[in-house]
C-alpha cells in the first residue's frame, strides 16, 4: 500500500511539474514568435514598424504582456500548483493512515521565544528555523523546528489546554524554570526505570497523582514510539514536547525532482509526528 502511494504521488508531482514547465515554455515561445514575426514583417514587407508611432505601442504592449506573465501570472500559477501538490500528498496519504492535515487557516500566531523560554525549554534566539501547522483529530498542533548551531530538534506544541499545574518530565539534561506564573517549581522524587526527572509547580498529592497518571503515562509512550531525548512540558494553557534530533521533514517542491526514497522519508517523518501527537492527546491511566 505504501509503495503504491509513493508511486502515485511521485507520478502526480511529475505531471504537475511537467505541466508547469510546458506552459512556461509555450508562453515564452509564443512571445518570441510574435517578436520574430514583427521583425520579419518589418524586413520583408512595405510596413515600416520602425516609425516612431509604432515602436512605443508595439514594444510597450509586448513588454507589458511579458511582465504580466513572468512577474504575476507564473509565480501565482506556481504557488497554486505547489499548494495542489501538498494537498494531494496529504489527501492520498490517508490510504497509509496518515491523518494529519496542513492547517489552511494559519491559526494563532505565537511569539515563540518568550513562550518557550518562560516554560523552561530554553530556546536560543535565532535557533527557530520554521513552524509547521497541522490539524489532527480536530486539534491544532504547531511544530517548531530548530537548529542551534550544534544539533537539530523539534518542539510539538499543543495549544489551548487546561492544566492545574506546571509539570515537566525529561530524560535528558534539561531544567525547569525556577518559577512559573509566580509559582515555585519543585523537583519530585520518583524512581523510574527510564531514569526520568520530574518537576511540578506543587509537591501536593494531587499534583503528584496528575504527574504520574497523565504525563508519565504519555512520556513512556513517547519512548516506545521513538527512542530519543525528550522534554515534555505542560503549563496551565499549553503542552510542549521537545524531541532532540528530530529534523524538519521538509516538503515537496514543485520544481524539484526526487527519487522514491525522498517521498518515503517524508512520509516516515510525518507518521512519526502523528504518532507523537496521538500520544499527547491520549488520556493517562
Amino acid at each position: 500500500m505504501e509503495a503504491k502511494f509513493i508511486d502515485g504521488i511521485r507520478a502526480y508531482h511529475m505531471r504537475l511539474r511537467r505541466h508547469y514547465l510546458v506552459e512556461l515554455f509555450v508562453t515564452i515561445s509564443v512571445l518570441l514568435a510574435v517578436i520574430l514575426t514583427l521583425i520579419v514583417v518589418d524586413l520583408l514587407t512595405d510596413v515600416n514598424l520602425r516609425e516612431p508611432f509604432y515602436v512605443p505601442i508595439m514594444f510597450g504592449a509586448l513588454l507589458l504582456v511579458f511582465l504580466l506573465f513572468i512577474i504575476i501570472y507564473f509565480p501565482l500559477r506556481f504557488k497554486r500548483l505547489q499548494k495542489a501538490l501538498n494537498l494531494q500528498f496529504f489527501s492520498d496519504a490517508r490510504v497509509v493512515k496518515l491523518m494529519l492535515i496542513p492547517n489552511p487557516l494559519g491559526g494563532t500566531k505565537f511569539d515563540y521565544y518568550p513562550l518557550l523560554n518562560n516554560a523552561g525549554l530554553n530556546v536560543k534566539t535565532g535557533s527557530i528555523k520554521g513552524v509547521a501547522l497541522y490539524e489532527f483529530n480536530k486539534r491544532l498542533f504547531n511544530v517548531i523546528y530548530m537548529h542551534d548551531g550544534e544539533k537539530e530538534s523539534a518542539i510539538i506544541h499543543l495549544p489551548a489546554i487546561e492544566c492545574p499545574y506546571y509539570i515537566q518530565i525529561n530524560n535528558g539534561n534539561f531544567a525547569p524554570p525556577e518559577t512559573y506564573e509566580d509559582t515555585s517549581i519543585v523537583k519530585i522524587a520518583y524512581v523510574s526505570p527510564y531514569k526520568l526527572q520530574y518537576y511540578a509547580s506543587s509537591s501536593a498529592t494531587n499534583a503528584k497523582i496528575y504527574l504520574r497518571k497523565e504525563n508519565e503515562t504519555r512520556f513512556v509512550k513517547f519512548l516506545k514510539i521513538h527512542v530519543a531525548t525528550y522534554q515534555y512540558v505542560t503549563t496551565y494553557t499549553d503542552e510542549f514536547l521537545k524531541v532532540e534530533g528530530l529534523a524538519s521533514p521538509g516538503r515537496l517542491r514543485l520544481g524539484e525532482k526526487y527519487d522514491n526514497e525522498h517521498y518515503k522519508r517524508l512520509l516516515t517523518s510525518l507518521q512519526l509526528l502523528q504518532a507523537l501527537m496521538l500520544a499527547m492527546l491520549e488520556r493517562g491511566k
